[in-house]
């Protein structure tokens, strides 16, 4: 992006101009619906000897949920709640099905090897399938698979079939895409069984998915190498759930710089979420206040933090936005203290999970051939 100087800089006089890295709108409330996802991921390691290693993983939302050891060749849970809430056979149902996808990962790499005639390095195949499930109900489904980090083939949910996205998937599209009944099956998967176990999971794991804490929002500033560029970053840290609004102003007035991916927010240690938006800035002789608006679920109101030239540092418009933050973290940790309470009581009741379904496997596609 070029960005160039108009005029000598006064104190305090600064204009934002074409290009500007500021910032992104994700979601928030009443902006975005929050959806919910399940998701499993595999990734098989290969060279000319064969398979090296194996990963599987479920994840809800941002949550790492379960995952493979490879070495006793048991699914084994990454969550305290999901060790407690479900009881040994879903385990070992799962611990099945994850030993016939290494299988099926250790024939098919071969047969992918031969295809493409790789005698030399690593290359790795993944495969990626679940569901989301917006908050108007809408769900969609997702069985993608990749080659060496690249799409190789990819399911078309509503048309029943597969798409070639490598020359070398042209042979399984013709072969999974004759197979109609297999198709409808991982349709009625993503649709209806990792549906229901989005919604299990999700109500197993409420005291994380529903908790809520509240973004913590600065300013800082810093002059280009050249001197002919101001740049204002807005930093918001601190958040969950990693959905958030976050607009540059300028006079009180929206910039209205375009959407930016959602790769942009970043994980904290603790679990909750960052986001920085950044504003280039050039010279003239206009001035008026640049502030930064963020919009979240936990906040009961947009806050606002305006730059201020003079002392060159963001100030928060909101009152008693001290005793916010503070009550804020109030909040998350008694949802902490709520979950750990709730999985000891789930203990003592011997986990019972009801007349819950243990799947023999978490999809069909497995037994399909590459």
């Amino acid at each position: 992006m070029v960005f160039a100087a108009l005029g000598g800089r006064r104190p305090g006089c600064y204009h934002a101009i074409l290009g500007s890295l500021a910032v992104l709108t994700l979601c928030g409330r009443g902006v975005v619906p929050v959806s919910h996802s399940l998701t499993y991921m595999y990734t098989a390691t290969y060279d000319h000897t064969g398979l090296l290693d194996f990963m599987a993983e479920g994840q809800v939302d941002d949550v790492l949920i379960d995952g493979y050891n490879r070495e006793t060749q048991r699914k084994v849970p990454r969550q305290r709640w999901m060790e407690e809430a479900l009881e040994p056979e879903y385990w070992e149902r799962g611990s099945q099905s994850r030993r016939k996808k290494e299988l099926w990962f250790q024939q098919n790499v071969e047969i992918l090897r031969r295809r493409t005639n790789e005698s030399r390095g690593i290359h790795t195949l993944q495969w990626s399938h679940g569901c989301e499930l917006t908050e108007d109900g809408i769900v969609h489904g997702i069985s993608n698979f990749a080659y060496d980090g690249r799409d190789f083939l990819v399911f078309d949910k509503s048309n029943l079939r597969w798409i070639a996205a490598s020359p070398y998937a042209e042979v399984t599209r013709h072969k999974w895409n004759a197979d109609g009944e297999q198709n409808q099956a991982l349709q009625g998967y993503l649709e209806g069984e990792c549906l229901k176990w989005l919604k299990t999971f999700l109500n197993f794991g409420k005291t994380v998915f529903k908790r809520q804490a509240a973004p913590q929002v600065n300013i800082t500033n810093w002059n280009s190498d050249d001197g002919a560029t101001l740049v204002l970053s807005c930093l918001a840290t601190g958040f969950y759930p990693p959905t958030l609004r976050m607009t540059w102003l300028h006079n009180e007035s929206d910039i209205g710089q375009p959407q930016r991916p959602p790769r942009d927010i970043l994980p904290n240690s603790d679990g909750t979420y960052q986001l920085r938006a950044t504003l280039h800035l050039t010279a003239l002789e206009d001035g008026g206040p640049y502030s930064c608006r963020v919009e979240h679920e936990a906040l009961e109101e947009p806050q606002i933090v305006v730059w201020d030239p003079q002392t060159a540092r963001g100030r928060d418009t909101r009152p008693g936005i001290a005793v916010g933050v503070m009550f804020s973290t109030l909040i998350l940790l008694a949802l902490v203290a709520a979950a750990a309470t709730a999985i000891l009581i789930i203990k003592r009741r011997g986990g019972n999970t009801g007349s819950l379904e243990i799947l023999t496997d978490e999809d069909s596609t497995a037994s399909m051939v590459l």
